[in-house]
């Protein structure tokens, strides 16, 4: 399913903001795309996200997806935002930072030379996240999201009922069988979301 959604880009959907790919087993990338503009964030970009993000939710055999803007647009990056007063202080007086400076503010975890570069170590981030369990990386993203809007000890509280309920899995057992044989991660045929 994956592959033939990446290669009809979607079927069904006729995107003008977003051309859809598949690079690599289990990765899909998603390349913002407006040949005689700029880069846009207008209701067809968030139409098309929506409505691609949706069909490839439903896709069990798309475990990572990488997100671009063409090399032309003067937004090509990929970053994390993690730090909430420099954001706020860069958003508030619009200062311009460049990629050393967001770099060295730990904005980002790279910065690459070119757009090609960056797509590549974009690739490999996502081909590493796609070889792990389904069941993990989703449950990682939860946790992650319920420490970053609650207390401590409530985050604390939610990831031990998580791991009681969720690491019901055979997926832990293979990932040590996988482990004690000196295999990797992409040799394991996880279970499915």
């Amino acid at each position: 399913m994956l592959v033939e959604a990446a290669e009809q880009c979607l079927p069904g959907h006729s995107f003008e903001m977003l051309r859809v790919m598949l690079e690599q087993d289990r990765v899909l990338h998603v390349e913002l795309h407006h040949p005689e503009k700029r880069i846009t964030v207008n209701m067809a970009f968030w139409r098309e996200m929506v409505e691609s993000f949706q069909d490839v939710g439903q896709d069990s055999s798309c475990h990572a997806i990488v997100i671009s803007v063409p090399e032309a647009s003067d937004r090509s990056g990929a970053w994390c935002l993690c730090r909430c007063s420099l954001v706020n202080e860069l958003a508030f007086t619009a200062h311009k930072m460049m990629a050393p400076e967001v770099q060295s503010s730990s904005l980002v975890s790279w910065v690459f030379a070119d757009k090609e570069m960056l797509l590549q170590g974009a690739l490999e981030v996502a081909t590493a996240i796609a070889a792990r369990s389904p069941v993990a990386v989703q449950g990682t993203k939860v946790n992650l999201f319920c420490s970053r809007d609650h207390p401590v000890p409530k985050s604390l509280h939610y990831v031990a009922t998580w791991n009681m309920s969720m690491l019901q899995t055979e997926d832990i057992l293979k990932s040590v069988q996988v482990a004690m044989e000196k295999k990797g991660p992409e040799d394991v045929p996880f279970s499915k979301l």
